[in-house]
């Protein structure tokens, strides 16, 4: 979905080119105690080194869970879990809404 036409944000700023919006699925499965666990989800036209905004639903949120979203790859967001608790944890499948910047 194309939102802006040749947007700049700021004086001297990076022109914006498309903005990818959506959301997806992703199982993170199992982190270890103080750890991190990486999961993907599938957006196309995203290529690594892409801006990336990640939103988990509220549900997920708690005070040892940290949610992290990048480029990684062609077509490809990665949501990383970090687990910043005493005890491994097992999240089930979570649905996360994603903008993905493209720049000049």
């Amino acid at each position: 979905m194309k939102l802006l036409n040749d947007a700049v944000i700021g004086g001297g700023g990076v022109e914006i080119t498309d903005i990818l919006i959506g959301s997806s699925s992703v199982n993170l499965g199992s982190a270890a105690a103080n750890g991190a666990i990486d999961g993907n989800a599938t957006v196309t036209g995203a290529v690594n080194g892409d801006v990336c905004v990640l939103a988990p639903p509220n549900s997920a949120f708690a005070s040892t869970r940290l949610f992290v979203g990048f480029a990684s790859g062609t077509n490809q967001v990665a949501v990383r879990y970090i687990n910043t608790s005493e005890s491994a944890s097992d999240l089930a499948s979570i649905t996360f809404k994603w903008l993905v910047f493209k720049i000049a």
